[in-house]
Formats: structure tokens, C-alpha cells, sequence
């Protein structure tokens, strides 16, 4: 293992210990919008072993909507390999799911409908718009009046699933919000040897649809560097 569980704060009810896991190219691109099939993965398989590692130690797995729609958890996240060093960990081999969107359609729905070991959390707005018969697939929270407040998610996710240690993995947008109310404790990034190169939206950085004043930029304090191969495993503490 690269990291082991003793290598991440436990965290606790009142504080959790909430971290994210990235890669990315070498010119910061974490997806190609348009195609992506033929640019994923980005990672080598031992990113994507770092990836499964990390997450085992979770108590609770967050994704957007959109990041929730490229990859279904059944199928891509929930892995022999995952489950076996749960349950060394004294842990439950499931991993709980979370799931963020402000507008859940039927798309998003039918990619959480076969979570496995039980309904996938569904976080939404008061406001928001849910397709029918959806609690035939998710358990729905409703937080916020507009949007989704995430503060209250983390709050629900300690209380209700008494969730220490909390990996939110984004998409880019998610990411930026949870920045942005100082969530964040700590960046796990891969640097990939690659460079996609851009074009105008068509593909996407580690913080999208944000820009921070620059009395409010996110500082951050390097960790550690590992390197494995041409890939970098980079750990970053958010100064805060």
C-alpha cells in the first residue's frame, strides 16, 4: 500500500476528517468533456489501486452527479479488492455512498439504482425536482432551501452515519464548493505524464466554475511526494 489507514487523522463526530483524491495531467486536466472514453483513465493502475486504497479507509464516499453518471458504483467502485481491506479494517465490506445533485434525473437514478448493500444516499434541495418512484432506488435528504447546503450534508453524514473520516471526491465543481466553506482538511493528487492540451469547454481542472478572490486563495502545505514509476502521489494539508 502507498498509504496505510494509521497514515490518515481518524477524525471525529464533531470534526471530521474530510479529504479528496485527484489525478491529473501534467497541464492540470482531470477530464475531457467531449469524448472521454478515449482519454480515461488518466492514471496508471496503481493510481487506480491508490484510488481504491484511499477509499477503504472512507467511512462515507461523495460524488457529484456528474462524476456518479461516469462511473456506477456497482460495477466500477465496489471491487473484491476494496471489500478485503475493509474488512481488515474491522470496517463494513459496503462502502457508503453518497451521491450530491441540485437536479437528479432519471439518468443519474438509474446509475444508483443497483448499489450494492443498500440504497445510495441522494443529498438534493427542498426545491429540487425528483423523478418518480425514486425511493424504489435511493434514500433522498433534502438540504438546504435553493441548494444544496453542504455543510448540512457533512453534518447529516456524522450524525445519521457517524461518519469520522468523509472522502469527497468531487467532480471539479463539488470540489470548488467544499473549498470554498473550508471543508476540505487534505488533497491526495496523482500527477499523470500526460498532457491533453485545451480547448475552450472541452476539458476540465481540479476546480471548475470558480474563481477565488486573492484574499481567498486556497494555500496548501506539501505533505509528501512518492513516486512510483513516471507518476507523482502528492500530499497536500489546506492551510487554513
Amino acid at each position: 500500500m502507498l498509504y496505510k489507514n494509521s497514515d490518515l487523522p481518524k477524525g471525529s463526530l464533531k470534526k471530521p476528517y474530510i479529504y479528496t483524491n485527484f489525478v491529473s495531467t501534467v497541464d492540470g486536466k482531470v477530464q475531457v468533456v467531449t469524448d472521454w472514453k478515449s482519454y480515461w483513465p488518466i492514471g496508471s493502475e496503481t493510481d487506480h489501486k491508490v484510488l481504491t486504497e484511499l477509499r477503504a479507509f472512507s467511512d462515507v464516499l461523495i460524488h457529484g452527479s456528474g462524476t456518479a453518471k461516469l462511473s456506477p458504483f456497482v460495477t466500477k467502485v465496489q471491487n473484491p479488492y476494496l471489500k478485503k481491506i475493509r474488512k481488515s479494517l474491522g470496517k463494513n465490506e459496503i462502502l457508503p455512498y453518497a451521491v450530491l445533485s441540485n437536479n437528479p434525473d432519471k439518468k443519474l437514478i438509474s446509475h444508483l439504482k443497483n448499489y450494492a448493500g443498500g440504497k445510495a444516499l441522494l443529498f438534493t434541495s427542498k426545491k429540487s425536482i425528483v423523478p418518480e418512484d425514486y425511493d424504489l432506488h435511493v434514500n433522498l435528504v433534502r438540504v438546504g432551501q435553493d441548494k444544496i447546503d453542504i455543510k448540512e450534508v457533512v453534518n447529516y453524514l456524522t450524525t445519521k452515519l457517524k461518519a469520522k473520516r468523509i472522502l469527497m471526491e468531487g467532480g471539479p465543481t463539488l470540489f470548488g464548493s467544499f473549498l470554498e466553506k473550508e471543508l476540505i482538511d487534505e488533497i491526495f493528487l496523482t500527477v499523470a505524464p500526460k498532457i491533453f492540451g485545451n480547448e475552450t469547454e472541452k476539458t476540465l481542472s481540479l476546480v471548475e466554475n470558480r474563481l477565488f478572490p486573492k484574499e481567498k486563495v486556497i494555500n496548501l502545505n506539501l505533505a509528501s511526494v512518492k513516486q512510483i514509476g513516471d507518476e507523482l502521489y502528492l500530499r497536500y494539508k489546506l492551510v487554513k
